[in-house]
């Protein structure tokens, strides 16, 4: 519901109580060098940029009332700048939007008498959302901090079907009892560069199908509980040097996603990326970004993914991309997680790594679940460093999945693991495939182990063209259980130690 204030309407504000005061002329001293002048100190203009300034005559608006105006006097295809002269409490239910249309651009920015002007905070007075974003309309928010409840359980900012929010120059929003930001819809966009959406208690970001997000440089979405972005059909580009870091996909029930259960987003502690219907979420990360150090947890329905967590969808890492330092806590996949049965997909290209990442069971750096999962590790991509405790140090292939390695430059090395089966790197379960067009997998551990499986029909196709294992002794396929079970091993003019 809208809320106004003035312009002869009258509406509720059950939660805007305070009386904030503009920005005021500091008194100048009571004399000059001389004495007996007084030195006026002019009221600084603010730096518009091209924006129309809203109630310029007041210079003592609030947020409140301007946007308010906004609503009833925004012109579609209009620039608008709302300036945030001091800290405000903001009730729910404020639309970036018009009675008489939308298509318009608004800013939120901080404004006060000194340059930089101190970042303003606009807090949720009340349990809902503060701001929704109608379509076709867009929000900046431009060295703003928007800060919700911690109670709360609705997001704090909303974003309609082709709405627009973008986070630039030091914008924050954070520490919400719900999500951070909540995509609605198809051709909702949300597009950050030097800005955070941090310790929300729901996650960070939600993404519904069609929706797109943006993370260019220095943008970062961090310390969330339920998991930082979590895509239900919809895609996530991570530009430059961004970074989604320490979020954690704890259990959140009545998450208001709409599923019966909430197993798929127990997972991905960084990213949780979901089919909606038929329309598939995608990851694609490019520039020297990471996801870092997020954590899926222990103990109930988990399935895994420290980092990431595929369900029927795809991810891209180019450039210098990294996945690093992630924790699968109870499960599999300490960094990337594929799940679903229409081909979860990861390609690794470029300098791309996979490295440091911990999963408790199997799968350190990757784990494929159930049927059809790809990964493709091409150029100079490496999976590196990561641990398991108990199976496939770097990565564990299940059933009818597939791994590729296309390249001589691809490395797969300095895994570890406590204990498990064959003492590899890279576990095969039966009925997957492992080709091997190029690339070397090296000490401590290497080779490929296969898993033991009672039925003797259980087929591995592992398949070694030009590539090798290092040092020989570091290299070997390791079967385990009853090696009569093991077929169709193919042998391509490769460097193999039985």
């Amino acid at each position: 519901m809208k809320r106004f204030m003035g312009f002869g309407l009258v509406l509720s504000l059950t939660a805007l109580t305070a009386f904030f005061a503009a920005c005021s002329n500091p008194s100048g001293p009571s004399g000059g060098i001389n004495g007996g002048t007084e030195v006026n100190i002019p009221t600084p203009t603010p730096p518009n940029d091209g924006f129309t300034p809203v109630l310029p005559g007041d210079p003592n608006a609030t947020v409140s009332e301007q946007l308010n105006y906004l609503w009833l006097n925004a012109a579609q295809g209009g620039t608008y700048v709302v300036w945030a002269r001091a800290n405000e409490t903001l009730a729910p239910g404020y639309d970036i939007g018009n009675i008489n249309g939308n298509n318009f651009t608004v800013r939120i920015r901080s404004f006060g008498p000194n340059t930089p002007p101190p970042r303003r905070v606009l807090t949720l007075g009340s349990a809902g959302t503060m701001l929704n974003v109608q379509g076709n309309n867009t929000l900046i928010l431009y060295d703003i901090e928007l800060a919700g409840l911690s109670g709360n359980t609705q997001p704090l900012v909303t974003v309609a079907a082709d709405g627009t929010l973008n986070m630039e120059n030091g914008a924050v929003i954070r520490d919400n009892g719900g999500f951070g930001v909540h995509l609605l819809g198809s051709a909702s966009e949300l597009n950050m560069t030097r800005s955070q959406i941090r310790d929300n208690a729901r996650r960070g970001v939600v993404v519904n199908s069609g929706g797109t997000i943006t993370m260019g440089e220095g943008a970062r979405v961090e310390g969330n509980q339920g998991g930082g972005v979590v895509l239900m059909g919809s895609s996530l580009y991570m530009e430059g040097n961004a970074i989604i870091y320490d979020n954690y996909s704890c259990w959140i029930a009545n998450s208001g996603l709409g599923f019966g259960s909430d197993w798929p987003h127990q997972s991905g502690g960084g990213v949780s990326a979901n089919m909606s219907g038929s329309v598939r979420s995608s990851v694609t990360m490019s520039g020297t970004s990471r996801i870092e150090n997020n954590r899926s947890p222990a103990g109930g329905d988990t399935i895994g993914g420290g980092g990431v967590m595929l369900s029927n969808s795809d991810l891209i890492m180019n450039d210098s991309s990294r996945i690093i330092g992630n924790q699968a806590l109870s499960h599999n996949g300490g960094g990337v997680h594929l799940r679903g049965t229409q081909a979860s997909t990861v390609r690794m290209k470029d300098d791309s790594r996979v490295e440091n990442n911990i999963a408790a069971v199997a799968g350190g750096g990757l784990d494929t679940r159930q049927a059809s999962g790809r990964i493709y590790l091409q150029d100079r991509a490496a999976v590196t460093g990561n641990k398991s405790f108990i199976a496939g140090s770097a990565m564990q292939i299940s059933p009818g999945t597939y791994l590729f390695m296309l390249d001589n430059g691809v490395r797969v090395h300095g895994n570890t693991h406590t204990t498990g089966v064959g003492n590899a790197q890279i576990r095969l379960s039966e009925n997957s495939r492992f080709d091997m067009a190029g690339g070397i997998i090296t000490a401590p551990l290497g080779g490929v182990a296969l898993s033991p499986h009672a039925d003797s029909s259980a087929r591995y196709v592992y398949r070694v063209d030009v590539g090798n294992f290092g040092a020989p002794a570091n290299g070997y396929i390791s079967p385990a259980g009853n090696a009569a079970n093991i077929t169709a091993i193919e042998v391509i003019d490769g460097h193999l130690q039985p």
